[in-house]
């Protein structure tokens, strides 16, 4: 990989740390001059690091190339989860006959990891392990055109979760814990039980969300 690409991927990876440290807010439009100051950079890894980000969904773009946080109505969060719903939910039903496609190994690590970085206060640690938990999830089934539609799913609700709720560490251990009971749920060949346990934790996610946009509209 040349020095420019590991530059545009360095710059994109500090972006989208940016939102899972929900540092931005919905609707906030983003300067490259600003970003490329801040990072020190110049201003094309800066550029194609937020085209890179519109591509999957993270960022939208104006019609004259201004990059702006995308807004979302309640019903955007409802079309989003149950779409996430029903990839996870198509994946667990693929592993139900190609179970050796799991890799339970690597998913009990992240798990850990989660949990531990949650502990310890490490926010981003845990809800980049939290993301990576679904996204190795998803990917085992070596399916590349879900992969590519999760991708782009997971995205957009990585910003709408961490940019319209900031989730709390007592809500992020829930959300740990219920990665265990979705595991565990598929390593004791529970496919029905596992699905369950995956549309309550979605669908949950989905309710925390609608919450706090409720909340915020009512101030």
């Amino acid at each position: 990989m040349s020095l420019k690409k590991n530059l545009d991927v360095k710059v994109f990876e500090q972006l989208r740390e940016m939102v899972i440290r929900s540092e931005w807010t919905p609707g906030q439009a983003l300067s490259a001059d600003e970003l490329a100051a801040f990072f020190g950079v110049s201003k094309t890894p800066v550029l194609h690091a937020l085209k890179r980000m519109e591509e999957q969904k993270m960022l939208n773009v104006t019609s004259t190339g201004h990059f702006y946080v995308p807004e979302y109505s309640e019903k955007d969060i409802c079309d989003l989860l149950e779409m996430r719903a029903l990839l996870e939910r198509q994946t667990i039903l693929k592993l139900s006959t190609h179970r050796e496609l799991l890799d339970f190994y690597e998913l009990s690590l992240l798990v850990t990891e989660c949990s531990a970085a949650n502990k310890h206060g490490n926010v981003v640690s845990a809800r980049k392990a939290d993301m990576e938990f679904h996204r190795l999830l998803t990917n085992s089934v070596n399916n590349p055109y879900l992969s590519d539609l999760y991708d782009r799913i997971l995205s957009q609700f990585i910003v709408a979760n961490y940019l319209l709720t900031d989730p709390t560490q007592a809500q992020q251990t829930i959300a740990a814990d219920e990665h265990v009971t979705i595991l565990e749920a598929i390593r004791a060949e529970d496919y029905t039980a596992a699905c369950a346990a995956m549309d309550m934790h979605i669908f949950g996610a989905r309710d925390k969300i609608l919450k706090k946009m409720r909340l915020r509209d009512a101030d």
